[in-house]
């Protein structure tokens, strides 16, 4: 019996989530709940974080013209 069930005990895998890299979700709301749950530490996001190459250089200016809508054509509120 040693052994078994040691894939399914919460407390190792919580553990073995805390440990992994961060490499899903960019959503804040997601983020915040790992982090909330342990499956996230504060610290790894930072480091993470601190890790990607900063490209705004590299972004090009992107003008858009709106047309305004006649009130028929308007979405319902």
């Amino acid at each position: 019996m040693h052994g078994e069930g040691k894939e399914n005990d919460p407390r190792e895998l919580k553990e073995d989530m805390a440990k992994q890299t961060y490499t899903g979700s960019t959503d804040k709301r997601i983020i915040r709940m790992k982090i909330l749950n342990g499956e996230l530490k504060e610290e790894d996001l930072k480091d993470y974080l601190e890790s990607i190459p900063d490209v705004s250089a590299n972004a090009d200016k992107v003008t858009v013209v709106m047309e305004k809508m006649e009130k028929k054509d308007s979405p319902v509120s």
